[in-house]
């Protein structure tokens, strides 16, 4: 799905990554392992509260699920699910006054009579190295919705001595710009399971793989509130990043180069360097020098017209 179709995507540089960048008409993807953000796309707390945590509050939880309506058809495919099956199967036959016993058995049970606490810690650690082996030499290339933010101008274009690149990825030619997907902020961080019915409907429901996959999802496109200035985008892209690497260039097309942003603080050689370099990769690319408003603290942009 083609997330970032009709939206101009940012990108803040210093002056030696946008020279790279022109030179080579490439992106550069990174790491997560290179994030400044130590709470982003982590995998360390992903698995959310211990299994223990959950112990006794587990045996009602499994009740609950039990006694409601299952769709067999999504139950993974395992000896778990078989046995669930079989069990739900069976329940639907008693009466209520035999599901409340079965209820109070339940719940009076050590949890560890009823739950292989092993087997499932077992099933976690298999989601956890699947999610570690995708994130594993995969690129980001992380963007925004807007150029002006004057806290992105000085965190990642060098106290305003960089640049913005302006891209619009090209729709007819497929570009891979388009994959980029919008970041969503939250204040709870995002975890295989909060509760013990996420934990239960996880490990009977929920096919690992697919598992596997939403979880990527939630740790590459979350992040916390206090980002939420950035408006960011990112492209991903499974392993693209070489063994012993922390980051890989991607080509672009470019005429998907549509205008360049200077700082108000970038030196005229390295200004200069830059728009010849911006020229000569795409003669259309638009040019803009920024000052600092007068009566605002904002920046305000001049065309730079060549004669």
């Amino acid at each position: 799905m083609n997330e970032a179709r009709g939206v101009t995507l940012y990108k803040y540089l210093n002056y030696d990554g946008a020279k790279k960048t022109l030179a080579n008409c490439a992106i550069k993807l990174s790491s997560p392992l290179a994030f400044n953000d130590p709470f982003d796309m982590q995998l360390m707390e992903a698995l959310g509260s211990q299994i223990s945590e959950f112990a006794e509050a587990l045996g009602p939880a499994f009740f609950n699920f039990m006694s409601g309506d299952i769709d067999y058809s999504q139950v993974r495919r395992s000896q778990l699910g078989a046995k669930v099956i079989l069990l739900h199967r069976a329940w639907k036959t008693l009466l209520q006054e035999e599901l409340d016993a079965r209820r109070k058995a339940i719940c009076s049970t050590p949890v560890d009579e009823i739950f292989d606490f092993k087997a499932l810690q077992q099933n976690n650690q298999r989601l956890v190295d699947m999610l570690r082996n995708n994130f594993r030499n995969s690129g980001v290339f992380c963007t925004s919705k807007n150029n002006y933010s004057l806290l992105m101008w000085s965190h990642y274009a060098d106290h305003h001595r960089g640049a913005v690149f302006e891209f619009i990825p090209d729709e007819p030619r497929d570009s891979a710009l388009l994959i980029s997907k919008p970041v969503k902020y939250t204040r709870d961080r995002p975890l295989i399971y909060r509760t013990p019915e996420d934990l239960i409907r996880n490990a009977i429901m929920m096919p690992l793989l697919e598992s596997v996959q939403q979880m990527t999802g939630r740790l590459i496109y979350t992040k916390s509130l206090d980002w939420q200035y950035e408006e960011e985008y990112r492209l991903v892209i499974p392993r693209f990043i070489p063994t012993g690497q922390t980051n890989e260039m991607l080509c672009f097309y470019p005429e998907e180069l549509t205008a360049v942003y200077f700082g108000c603080r970038i030196s005229a050689q390295q200004r200069n360097e830059l728009k010849s370099l911006a020229r000569k990769l795409n003669p259309n690319t638009r040019l803009y020098q920024a000052s600092m408003a007068r009566r605002e603290y904002a920046l305000q942009w001049e065309s730079l017209v060549e004669c």
